[in-house]
């Protein structure tokens, strides 16, 4: 039985990372590790199920399964803010392609960079952040709390609706995501982790 936890149309992946633990798990019954190319089945499952096969920091290119793993972030806390709603990711791809074509054109709300590798930064941005929260303002007033509260970056998750901030404290994350939750968003503190805890696997639990 997958037990599913992750919210639907929240821009988190969940369906994805479902996916991939599907076909690791049924890679591992059949035994098949060794004579199946298990991210190019991956890839024609969805774009980002490549992903979950690997995890950590990566650099996707081509649709995003086109994968080259890189050194894993400094740890952060992590806020997770989701409002009553959800975005699907046809109507953001749709959004963006309509504001895109048009003469005012905005590709990115925000733009905020972290300490990522000695003597460098990462980018933090999301094309598909202005054409859906011009359609969801609540979206954008989570981002902003985030910001406002401490984040050094935050943005809009994957296509919405959910938004996640980045947190050096964990004093810092909570007090932020009592003000998201004050905000009637559900709010959710947890962390990131490297690519040594994303191998490991999906738990199987027998039922």
């Amino acid at each position: 039985v997958l037990g599913k936890q992750i919210p639907m149309q929240a821009g988190l992946g969940g369906g994805s990372a479902d996916a991939a633990a599907v076909l690791v798990a049924l890679s591992r019954a059949w035994a098949a590790d060794r004579h199946v190319d298990l991210p190019a089945v991956a890839a024609q499952t969805g774009a980002d199920v490549p992903y979950f096969l690997m995890g950590g920091t990566a650099l996707g290119l081509s649709r995003g399964d086109d994968l080259y793993p890189l050194p894993d972030l400094p740890p952060y806390q992590v806020v997770l803010g989701l409002p009553a709603f959800g975005v699907s990711t046809a109507d953001a791809d749709g959004w963006f392609d309509h504001d895109d074509a048009g003469p005012n054109r905005i590709r990115v709300a925000s733009v905020a960079g972290i300490p990522a590798w000695p003597g460098r930064q990462l980018v933090v941005a999301n094309d598909l952040e202005a054409p859906v929260v011009a359609r969801h303002p609540g979206i954008g007033a989570l981002r902003d709390t985030l910001v406002r509260g401490g984040a050094r970056a935050a943005a809009m998750t994957g296509s919405g609706s959910a938004v996640f901030g980045l947190f050096d404290s964990i004093v810092t994350a909570r007090r932020a995501a009592r003000a998201l939750a004050g905000m009637g968003a559900m709010a959710l503190v947890t962390k990131t982790v490297g690519r040594r805890t994303c191998l490991r696997g999906p738990r199987m639990v027998a039922r």
